[in-house]
């Protein structure tokens, strides 16, 4: 019996994290550069930022930075610039970046009600 419920108890725990690791690696999000980042920052057009610390050994350009995980959603928009919307309410897109958060960067987000600090990400 014992050995029936620890069995089961086995299979449903590795039933769970098998769900949770496809629901994270979801492939909706959209993945932004360094670039595409720095110009949604600087456009406002991002609605919700997690930026994850610590940040991590990389590199951008060739250079070696720290860079953040971060992620969020943004604002789409159409070709005139304008936020699209759906019954007067703004469409916000999930994103996923690895970015280096500059000076500049780090200064906007404070600014900003929408960000928040987490540590790591499982």
């Amino acid at each position: 019996m014992k050995k029936t419920t620890a069995i089961v108890s086995l299979g449903l725990l590795t039933f769970i994290v098998v769900g949770l690791l496809i629901t994270r690696t979801n492939s909706d999000s959209r993945e932004l550069s360094q670039g595409e980042f720095t110009a949604m920052v600087q456009s406002k057009l991002l609605a919700k930022v997690r930026v994850y610390y610590p940040p991590e050994p990389g590199q951008l350009d060739g250079v070696p930075v720290m860079l953040h995980k971060v992620r969020g959603t943004f604002y789409q928009t159409d070709a005139a610039g304008q936020i699209l919307k759906t019954q007067g309410i703004s469409e916000e897109f999930p994103f996923i970046a690895r970015v280096h958060l500059t000076a500049e960067l780090e200064g906007k987000p404070t600014a900003m009600p929408v960000w928040t600090a987490h540590g790591r990400p499982a």
